[in-house]
C-alpha cells in the first residue's frame, strides 16, 4: 500500500541526560508541546515534513533548557529515554515508593523506583499531588546522594584534631554531657541551636522544644540564611496573617501575577510552570519585578517586566502600594486593617511615584499600570520568595508587601493569595513549628506570659520569657565568644551565613559544635 521505504532515523543523544530513538516516534508533538507550554522553552522541534518529520534539537545540537526530562516522561513510546537509568534495570524490576522531592518548597511528588536500597530512577506520579506528572531536574536526577558513597554511616567524635567514628548512643551521651556542663557554667544563654529547615515537623517541634524547654534559650533560628534580624511573624503577617493560602492549581488561574524579585527557576521551578501554563493556556499576565529579564520577563510570555535597579526594591514596593492607594480605598477590609489605613496614608504621603521612579529606577507609568492591573483583577496573586526574605531591610520589605496586598486585595478578610517559596522544603514547618527566637509553634509570642502557659503545663517548665537571638545576631555573638555552644541542624553554615569569615570565627571560638548533616560539609 505504500511505496515510500520504511523512514530509519540514527539515535542520538540530545544532552546529557536524553537519548532518542527516532525510529519509535510516532511524531505526537507532545514533548515539543509541553516543553513549550509548560516549560516555556523551544529545545525541541520537528525536522523534514511528511513522512520524514524527526523531533529534534535545533541544528541537533545538545537541547538549550533546563534539561528536566519531562519531555521523557510525556513520550508514549519511549523514543526519548533517560541517560541516567539507562539500561539499569527493568520497569518490573523495581519497587516504586511515592514520596515528596526534597529540593524545593513545592512539594512536588515524585515516584522512585528502587532496587535493593539503590534509588535507580525517579519520575513524577500522574493526577497525584500538586506537580502531577511533572518533575524539575533536581527532582527528577537529584537523587543520588541517597546511596553516595560518602553519605555518613555513624555519628563522629572529634578526638584532639581528627574526627574518630563512634557509637549513635555514645554520641548522644557526649553531647548530653557537654550541653549540661556548658549550660551550667555559662547559663543558658550560652547556647544556640540553628538551622532545621531540613527537618520534618516533628523534628523541627523536638528540636526548639530540646533547646526550651530542657537547656532554657530561646536563640533558636532556623533562617540561617538572612542577612538581618526579622521578627519570626513577619512572614506569617506578609502572606496573610494565617488566611487560607492560595493553591499552585489557583495560580495558574489568576489574571494577574506579581513575581517579586525572585528568579523562580532556580528556587521553585515547579511555581514557575504553572505561571508559563496558565499564561499559554488561560492568558495570566504577569508582572514580574527584578533587575534581570529572568525567564518569566521573557517577551514570550508577554508580560511586564519592571527592571528593578539593585537597591531599590523598597522604593518599587511602596510606589506600588501608593499607586494602589490613589485608586481609592479597596473594598470589604477588616475593621481593624481599616482603621489603620489614615496611618498607612500618612506613611505613604512622601512616597510619590516621581519619587518611586526615580530611586527603583522603574518608570513611573509603568508603577502606576501595574498597580492598577492588580487592582482591577478579579483573581490576583502576589509570590516571592529569599530575594525578599534574605534582603538586608527584608523588614521593611515585608511589611510593604503586606501592605500591598491589603491595597490591592490580594489580601481579604477571607483568604491571601500572597505566595511565599521558601528555600528549602519545610522552610514554612520551621517557621510553623516556632523556629524563630521571639515565636513558638504557631507562632505564639514567648513574650506572652498566657499564651505560653499552655506549653510550660505540656513540658512541665518555666520559659523563658525573653526573645533569643536571631541567626545574624548569633553569628555576631558567636564569633565574639558570647555564645559557647551552636547546634546546627541540617544546615552547611559555612555556606549559608551571610559572612563566611564571621562564620568561620564562630566555629573556632565555640567550645562545642553539634552538626547534624548527611555528609561531612566543611561546617562539621
Amino acid at each position: 500500500r505504500m511505496d515510500e521505504a520504511k523512514r530509519t532515523f540514527v539515535s542520538e543523544d540530545l544532552g546529557p541526560v536524553v537519548k532518542k530513538e527516532a525510529n519509535r516516534c510516532i511524531v505526537c508533538m507532545r514533548c515539543v508541546r509541553y516543553c513549550d507550554e509548560i516549560m516555556g522553552d523551544d529545545a525541541l522541534t520537528a525536522h523534514q515534513r511528511g513522512v520524514r518529520t524527526e523531533i529534534s534539537s535545533f541544528d541537533r545540537r545538545p537541547l538549550d533548557c533546563e534539561q528536566c526530562g519531562n519531555c521523557i516522561e510525556v513520550c508514549p513510546v519511549g523514543a526519548l529515554t533517560a541517560l541516567p537509568y539507562r539500561f539499569k534495570a527493568r520497569p518490573w524490576d523495581l519497587r516504586q515508593h511515592v514520596t515528596i522531592c526534597p529540593w524545593c518548597s513545592n512539594g512536588c511528588t515524585v515516584r522512585v523506583g528502587v532496587r535493593g536500597t539503590e534509588i535507580l530512577r525517579a519520575r513524577g506520579t500522574e493526577l497525584r499531588g500538586v506537580n502531577q506528572e511533572y518533575l524539575c531536574v533536581r527532582g527528577r536526577f537529584g537523587y543520588s546522594f541517597v546511596s553516595h558513597g560518602e553519605r555518613l554511616s555513624s555519628a563522629l567524635l572529634r578526638v584532639g584534631d581528627a574526627l574518630a567514628p563512634a557509637g549513635f548512643d555514645e554520641a548522644v551521651a557526649f553531647a548530653a554531657a557537654r550541653l549540661e556542663a556548658i549550660s551550667a557554667t555559662h547559663g543558658p544563654k550560652s547556647v544556640a541551636f540553628l538551622g532545621g529547615e531540613k527537618l520534618d515537623l516533628e523534628e523541627q517541634y523536638l528540636f526548639q522544644k530540646l533547646a526550651r524547654a530542657r537547656i532554657g534559650t530561646n536563640h533558636v533560628d532556623a533562617r540561617t540564611r538572612f542577612t538581618a534580624p526579622v521578627p519570626g511573624a513577619a512572614l506569617l503577617a506578609a502572606t496573610g496573617g494565617g488566611r487560607p493560602l492560595i493553591s499552585f492549581d489557583e495560580l495558574g488561574r489568576v489574571e494577574e501575577a506579581l513575581v517579586l524579585f525572585e528568579d523562580l527557576q532556580g528556587e521553585s521551578p515547579f511555581a514557575q510552570a504553572v505561571l508559563i501554563r496558565g499564561q499559554h493556556q488561560l492568558g495570566v499576565h504577569i508582572t514580574v519585578a527584578h533587575p534581570r529579564r529572568v525567564k518569566l520577563a521573557r517577551p514570550k510570555f508577554g508580560g511586564e517586566w519592571l527592571a528593578t535597579a539593585p537597591g531599590g526594591e523598597l522604593a518599587l514596593l511602596n510606589g506600588l502600594a501608593r499607586a494602589a492607594l490613589d485608586l481609592g480605598d479597596p473594598p470589604a477590609l477588616p475593621p481593624a486593617t481599616a482603621a489603620m489605613l489614615p496611618a498607612l496614608r500618612g506613611a505613604l504621603g512622601a512616597w510619590s511615584l516621581e519619587r518611586a521612579a526615580r530611586e527603583s529606577g522603574v518608570p513611573a507609568e509603568a508603577i502606576r499600570a501595574a498597580a492598577e492591573r492588580m487592582r482591577a483583577a478579579q483573581r490576583k496573586a502576589i509570590v516571592f520568595g529569599r530575594g525578599i526574605a534574605e534582603h538586608p531591610q527584608a523588614k521593611a520589605l515585608l511589611q510593604a508587601i503586606e501592605n500591598l496586598a491589603w491595597l490591592t486585595g490580594a489580601v481579604t478578610s477571607e483568604r491571601s493569595h500572597v505566595m511565599y517559596l521558601g528555600p528549602h522544603h519545610n522552610s514554612q514547618g520551621a517557621l510553623d513549628m516556632g523556629l524563630g527566637p521571639d515565636v513558638l509553634p504557631g507562632y505564639v509570642p514567648v513574650s506572652e506570659a498566657a499564651a505560653r502557659r499552655p506549653f510550660e503545663q505540656q513540658w512541665g517548665r518555666s520559659l523563658n520569657a525573653e526573645p533569643g537571638m536571631t541567626a545574624p545576631e548569633i553569628l555576631a555573638a558567636a564569633a565574639d565568644g558570647r555564645i559557647k555552644t551552636l547546634w546546627i541542624a541540617g544546615d552547611h553554615w559555612l555556606r549559608s551565613a551571610p559572612d563566611r569569615a564571621l562564620a568561620e570565627r564562630a566555629l573556632e571560638r565555640a567550645e562545642l559544635v553539634i552538626v547534624n548533616d548527611l555528609f561531612l560539609t566543611e561546617t562539621a
